[in-house]
């Protein structure tokens, strides 16, 4: 039988940082749950041979068996969460095809190498993915689900000459400036999607709804992975007192760490290893959150140290 990993429930509840600790323990039914999401992130499909740990065409069946496994759960949604091309824009169909099974709604959040495609395939790589805009949400019960884009200010998915790109530029010089390092396969996030974000939140929490944020780059602990802007967005969140969890991808590596109340979980990327698979369940329950991996996804249960959806928006450096 299959070991789940779950976080220690002792986890101290003062706020402080801290990785969160697991031990394992036997397999049992999953929580009760109030929504149930599929997740999974790095598929990078493409008809290549292998690099290193990187399988491409291994990513095919590794997305079938991931809709089947999501079919069974009888999930809400899935979502992929960026990176579902290693390059060429001929790679979607094979991808988007290993998944036009799913019985739920496939949501998809921007990734760097999603914009790997010839200059003139870059524009339209949002609508092969079926989405209406960069960024958006969605709502279940008591649940809100905000999907954010880090390709929004990038070197990668901003034309030459556009609005977008001059901001890039901006964030860019401004990161050089203060001694930081800009690492082109990351991105940054816009002044304009900073509001949406807000507003998104205020409305949140104003109908008493719960948060959880997904994209496709972390925003902590600080790596070479990061969105740009991590800080500004971590100040956002640091308003709020109904945001459950970042969920991310990008580093391929996997981590559930926990920041000022909020859970900071990356998932695995599906396309390292073979023959092994990468993907978990996310069982969102009424005081805490189960996530069921496979293969090389962690299973870990998180209590709810964010949630408080009565109390007014933080006041700005309030984080807990």
């Amino acid at each position: 039988m299959r070991s789940v990993w779950v976080a220690l429930l002792g986890i101290a509840l003062s706020g402080c940082d801290t990785a969160v600790q697991t031990s394992q323990v036997p397999s049992r039914p999953p929580l009760a749950r109030t929504a149930t999401v599929g997740l999974f992130a790095d598929a990078q499909y493409c008809d290549c041979a292998p690099e290193a740990d990187r399988h491409y065409r291994a990513s095919l069946w590794k997305l079938g068996a991931a809709a089947d496994a999501f079919d069974r759960e009888r999930v809400d949604f899935s979502v992929h969460l960026g990176d579902l091309i290693e390059r060429d824009a001929e790679s979607f169909a094979p991808a988007l095809g290993a998944l036009a099974g799913l019985d739920s709604a496939l949501v998809h959040v921007l990734g760097n190498h999603d914009f790997d495609v010839a200059g003139d395939d870059r524009e339209s790589v949002p609508e092969r993915l079926g989405m209406e805009a960069r960024y958006h949400e969605r709502s279940k019960g008591l649940w809100r689900f905000v999907f954010m884009d880090g390709t929004d200010l990038s070197t990668f998915a901003t034309a030459p000459g556009s609005t977008r790109r001059a901001e890039t530029d901006v964030m860019r010089d401004s990161i050089s400036a203060s001694g930081g390092e800009v690492h082109l396969w990351n991105g940054g996030v816009g002044r304009e999607q900073l509001a949406w974000l807000r507003a998104t939140l205020d409305d949140a929490l104003a109908r008493g709804q719960r948060v959880v944020i997904l994209s496709h780059f972390p925003l902590y602990p600080f790596t070479t992975h990061n969105l740009w802007n991590a800080d500004a967005v971590l100040a956002v969140l640091d308003d709020y007192s109904n945001i459950v969890a970042h969920v991310s991808g990008h580093d391929h590596g996997g981590r559930a760490t926990t920041r000022g109340g909020v859970y900071h979980i990356g998932i695995e990327g599906v396309v390292e290893t073979r023959g092994q698979n990468a993907y978990a369940v996310a069982y969102f329950g009424v005081h805490a959150l189960e996530l069921r991996g496979v293969g090389r996804a962690a299973s870990v249960v998180l209590p709810y140290r964010n949630g408080e959806t009565s109390a007014r928006r933080r006041r700005p450096g309030t984080a807990r």
